[in-house]
């Protein structure tokens, strides 16, 4: 049996925090990011990617991340995730569980993409974002076009 879009309750203020995130990073929206992290992480949030990516490991802070994100939003990398779509959610005031889909983009004039996904959890701690884990389908997989590139 699959179970695609499944929430406790889409009007929770945490799955709402969580949607508003990759809605804003989706459309570019800048503003929105810095607003959403500004009014919903705590100052000591942590984000942890996973270390066989070209920029894995931990980011630590709201300013970090704000800026971080704000910049993606801003302008899509040239390498890494680009365009995230939910496809799944679950979970509740405490904890987010976001899988989402997203194109990974290679670097040169030929702007190589791969699909792929990543399940996110979002910990929330009295009602703030302290903690974002990516669980990426497969890392290594991320940056093959531009190895792929690297190559020709």
């Amino acid at each position: 049996m699959k179970v695609v879009n499944m929430v406790v309750n889409r009007d929770l203020a945490s799955v709402s925090v969580v949607v508003r995130f990759y809605e804003a990073l989706a459309e570019g929206d800048a503003e929105a990011i810095g607003t959403l992290v500004a009014e919903h992480f705590a100052s000591d949030v942590v984000l942890r990617l996973p270390p066989g990516l070209p920029y894995g490991g931990i980011v630590l802070g709201a300013a970090k991340l704000e800026s971080m994100f704000t910049a993606v939003a801003a302008a899509p990398p040239v390498l890494g995730p680009v365009g995230p779509r939910i496809i799944a959610l679950a979970g509740d005031e405490s904890v987010v569980f976001a899988e989402v889909r997203f194109d990974w983009a290679g670097t040169g004039d030929s702007g190589l993409r791969a699909s792929s996904t990543a399940t996110e959890k979002w910990v929330f701690n009295d009602g703030f974002v302290s903690e974002i884990v990516a669980y990426y389908w497969d890392p290594a997989a991320c940056p093959a076009p531009v190895r792929a590139e690297a190559t020709s």
